[in-house]
């Protein structure tokens, strides 16, 4: 088996990276490009008579025309991602994404010229590495949520179009957006997004969304991004109450991997007590109204009852849109949580795989560095494995209509690990020497492993279609990884 196999075979189970794609403010007009670094190649398209060399972004944000190149005009995915590889050598460029929308580039250079004076509105391509992610601004009083299907593979116009029309399902308007998961050049399986209200005028300072550190990202693979997107949104997510919006939980802006178990619960807690405190406050303005409707029953009964109608609708309506900001802030607090926890399980198999293939690459393996570099690998794999079964049983256990919809992903994502495994111990076979010495003894690791977190007894009595009855076939055609 090639390096180049197990690269391609790791790059299928990191679902959850998540490459950004241009991030667009509702609102905003085109314009003169901004001064932020970001790689990315701009070309245009005139015509053969009229061509022009294409120009690429400096680490001081200016546009530099590209004059040693023969590049003009491309139209071509990989061709441009060829190019942005070219123009940006020290960077791990992997794929592009086409600008959201045009922007005006200056001083483009016409082939066989001297001057430089055409400027042209352009959308750029952005060159984009691993595990790269936009910080999508979350202003109060909006939300911020994520779709992602396996089955499609969408370019950036089409999951604009999707983003849309899920705000617009909610009555509220596209924010921004970017893309998730890379399914190809230039293509994409999912599409995160911030809706706020039609009528929405800013009051304060928004807060940064980071999906990529997400760590849930879920695995932010199918397994976050589907239940995220799953979640039924709330109707009444338009309705305002009388309660003053407060600021952002501060779990929204802060992350750390190690604390984030403990950061996700204590924000639940804090979400719960906000939820009390205005059922509390509503309760009491309505024993309130309650006693005004005493006193007016005694002076005016035909009055008295049209004032209860009046306020029990007022009531009803006030208490529906409390339950659904409550489940809306809810959803928010899970999705982030999910993404964050396949990121940081993402970066833990990326950097373990990055040193078990250097280790095995060298022209002497060392037996003790591969070992621990294969070891770390095997963690990562398991870890990844057993957070998808917890979160299959969490879905059973809270939405059994979105674990039955996630069932086939999440086997076909235990799939891919075990194969991911399977390679992964294989790959000694290529090296006698170390496969005679460490073989068996890795083989033994990851069976322990497996011991450690076995798939809970739950989810085969929970599902019709029992996960654990498939995911114990796999494990007996590949009795080297139970």
């Amino acid at each position: 088996m090639t390096l180049f196999v197990f690269y391609s075979v790791l790059h299928s189970v990191l679902w959850a990276s998540s490459y950004a794609a241009g991030y667009v403010e509702s609102g905003v007009s085109a314009g003169e490009a901004g001064p932020r670094f970001e790689p990315q190649v701009a070309m245009v398209c005139a015509g053969r008579n009229h061509q022009y060399h294409a120009q690429y972004m400096t680490q001081t944000g200016r546009w530099v025309t590209d004059a040693n190149s023969k590049v003009t005009c491309l139209k071509d995915k990989v061709d441009i991602l060829r190019y942005c590889k070219q123009v940006y050598p020290e960077r791990d460029i992997t794929n592009i994404v086409e600008s959201s929308h045009y922007y005006k580039v200056p001083n483009f250079c016409r082939v066989g010229h001297a001057k430089c004076k055409a400027a042209a509105w352009v959308k750029p391509y952005r060159c984009l590495g691993s595990f790269q992610s936009d910080a999508l601004l979350v202003p109060e009083g909006c939300l911020f949520d994520h779709i992602h299907n396996q089955s499609r593979c969408w370019e950036f116009d089409r999951w604009n179009t999707t983003a849309d029309r899920a705000c617009g399902a909610r009555r509220m308007t596209l924010k921004s957006f970017a893309m998730l998961l890379p399914c190809g050049i230039d293509v994409f399986s999912g599409v995160e997004f911030v809706c706020c209200p039609k009528n929405y005028k800013s009051h304060g300072k928004a807060r940064p969304m980071e999906v990529e550190e997400p760590v849930a990202l879920p695995q932010m693979d199918h397994r976050a991004q589907q239940a995220i997107s799953a979640t039924p949104t709330p109707k009444m997510a338009t309705t305002t109450t009388s309660q003053e919006v407060g600021t952002r939980d501060e779990y929204f802006s802060r992350f750390d991997p190690h604390e984030e178990h403990d950061a996700f619960r204590r924000a639940e807690q804090r979400l719960e007590e906000r939820h009390r405190e205005k059922v509390s406050k509503i309760m009491k303005e309505w024993s309130d109204l309650e006693e005004r409707y005493q006193d007016l029953r005694a002076k005016d009964p035909h009055g008295a009852e049209e004032f209860k109608h009046r306020m029990t609708q007022r009531f009803q309506q006030t208490v529906e849109a409390v339950e659904a900001e409550n489940e809306a802030e809810r959803h928010q607090l899970t999705a982030l949580h999910q993404q964050r926890i396949v990121a940081h399980i993402n970066e833990m198999k990326r950097e373990a795989m990055t040193c078990y293939t250097r280790a095995l690459a060298e022209k002497q393996p060392n037996t003790h560095r591969v070992q621990k570099c294969l070891q770390k690998l095997l963690r990562a794999l398991n870890k990844d494995r057993h957070h998808t079964v917890s979160h299959y049983k969490h879905l059973l256990n809270s939405d059994y209509e979105a674990a039955d919809r996630e069932r086939d992903s999440t086997l076909q994502h235990l799939s891919d690990l075990e194969r991911m495994v399977n390679q992964s111990l294989n790959m000694l076979a290529r090296h006698p020497d170390l496969n005679a010495k460490i073989g068996r003894l890795m083989r033994e690791y990851s069976a322990a492993l497996r011991s450690k977190y076995s798939t809970p007894p739950e989810l085969s009595t929970r599902s019709p279609k029992p996960i654990t009855s498939d995911a114990k076939s796999e494990e007996e055609q590949v009795p080297e990884d139970n």
